[in-house]
């Protein structure tokens, strides 16, 4: 599974990162630039975007690792539209529980998210009971993630923490610390939106 980590985490910098260098040269907000054509935009040569494609949309099997428990044998079966990488017609099931008292939200054990197959009928996942708070939810867009990585540390915890204080409670986004392991130091850190984490078992990861 590395080896497919490593060639979509390259696939989805190139149609990411690109567009980000010339972004960051505009003064003010600028629209994310998008080219939904699955040609590379410069960060890598149209070969090994094509390959890193090839990689992303290559179909696992058990022998490969796939599983235990799994959505989909391929990132691209749920990352295909308009191209791959985009978004998807696939919707994922997550759970948790809402503690009124306390106004908290947790997951369930493992993560929010349900996974819809598993490889063998004794292990399926099924919402646990007590776990009330229930939703779909598509497969996002991984054509772009580069500009969610170009923002500071600081300033996605900064819009968190107004969220509560300024909404209310009713929306209130969460920030995971995941290690940067292609960073010198293991010790290296990057906080990542709730909404934006991957589904390892799909192998897909964010670029960092």
């Amino acid at each position: 599974m590395n080896r497919i980590s490593v060639s979509v985490c390259i696939f989805v910098m190139a149609v990411s990162f690109g567009s980000v260098r010339s972004a960051k040269s505009q003064i003010g907000a600028t629209e994310a630039p998008a080219g939904f054509d699955g040609l590379t935009n410069g960060f890598v040569p149209q070969p090994q975007f094509d390959n890193d494609r090839d990689v992303f949309e290559e179909r696992e099997s058990i022998d490969e690792g796939l599983g235990p428990v799994y959505n989909a044998q391929s990132c691209a079966e749920c990352h295909q539209s308009p191209v791959t990488g985009g978004l998807s017609q696939i919707t994922e099931v997550r759970a948790g529980h809402y503690d009124r008292a306390t106004k908290t939200f947790s997951a369930t054990p493992g993560g929010s998210l349900i996974n819809d197959r598993a490889i063998d009928a004794s292990i399926q996942e099924h919402v646990p009971v007590g776990y009330e708070v229930q939703t779909f939810r598509t497969s996002l867009n991984t054509l772009g993630d580069g500009f969610v990585e170009c923002i500071d540390d600081a300033t996605l915890h900064s819009i968190a923490a107004a969220q509560i204080p300024l909404l209310g409670g009713t929306i209130a986004d969460k920030l995971i610390m995941v290690p940067v392991l292609e960073a010198p130091t293991p010790t290296l850190t990057r906080s990542i939106p709730a909404q934006r984490q991957a589904r390892p078992s799909t192998g897909l990861t964010l670029p960092r």
